[in-house]
């Protein structure tokens, strides 16, 4: 195989980001190096696996991209000084060397350049997810979830009607929950959620998601997440979000509610 390697430089005499162009021309030619959409996406996978291997959540991501894409586009020069200095910061924090990450890492993925042109090429064109990514939320729609910090609604499509449940994060299956007290009546929360999982006939995916959406709106805390069951680590990924209410046919809260079941597991005596 034709040698692909840079010839060698004087590391003080050239800048890093000059010794990054040559690997980017031999990986993916001149239109794909300067797509800057391209750049985008990618430099923004990358700033997200680094703040998820030093402990950001997916809450965390989702909630800055809220706040960042709610306030005036930046000074893209001054947003990269603000991107350095934050990531020297960044590693001081987590006792990481930036330049030699940087050094091992263009070293390593000069040995690789084979491997990232056929991941390119299987690459959907006009997307922003990883090919392997893409694939596999095209196969997990069946089996999913909506839930939020107090509620878990799972819903399995494949079967006609599509069978859904409702779980409280602390007490569990409604079934579980007390139906009734004598002063306070039917547990509203345990009626609908009977109402959905025994009564109800959802005839397709977005009827049983629309239901959910529903119940964690009148009920719900919190961030709405969506999830889908991958198939690959055979668990259920987040797959969607949403803070605000009404967004893109997501509900969220304004407020979060009250936990409806809270009354009904207060402690005997209190308030006396």
């Amino acid at each position: 195989m034709t040698n692909i390697l840079p010839e060698s430089t004087n590391s003080d005499a050239v800048t890093f980001q000059e010794r990054v162009q040559p690997w980017l021309l031999a990986c993916f030619g001149e239109m794909i190096a300067g797509d800057r959409e391209e750049r985008n996406h990618r430099f923004l996978e990358e700033a997200l696996e680094l703040v998820q291997s030093t402990g950001c959540t997916a809450s965390e991501a989702h909630q800055l991209v809220d706040y960042v894409f709610a306030r005036p586009v930046g000074e893209p020069v001054q947003e990269v000084g603000g991107v350095m200095v934050t990531l020297a910061a960044l590693c001081l924090a987590n006792h990481l060397d930036m330049h030699a990450a940087a050094e091992a890492e263009l070293a390593r993925i000069w040995t690789k350049v084979e491997a990232i042109r056929a991941k390119q090429a299987a690459k959907p064109k006009h997307s922003p997810l990883p090919s392997a990514w893409e694939r596999r939320l095209q196969l997990v729609k069946d089996h999913c979830e909506v839930r939020d910090q107090r509620w878990l609604i799972p819903i399995d499509a494949a079967e006609e009607p599509c069978a859904v449940r409702v779980i409280h994060r602390q007490h569990g299956d409604y079934m579980d929950w007390p139906e009734a007290l004598e002063e306070q009546g039917v547990c509203v929360a345990a009626d609908r959620a009977y109402t959905m999982q025994e009564e109800s006939r959802f005839y397709t995916r977005s009827a049983a998601m629309r239901a959910a959406h529903d119940f964690l709106r009148r009920f719900g805390a919190g961030e709405v997440e969506y999830l889908e069951w991958d198939i690959d680590s055979q668990s259920m990924v987040v797959v969607g979000h949403s803070h605000r209410r009404n967004m893109n046919g997501w509900h969220s809260f304004e407020a979060d509610r009250p936990d409806p079941l809270a009354p009904f597991y207060a402690p005997t005596g209190a308030g006396q």
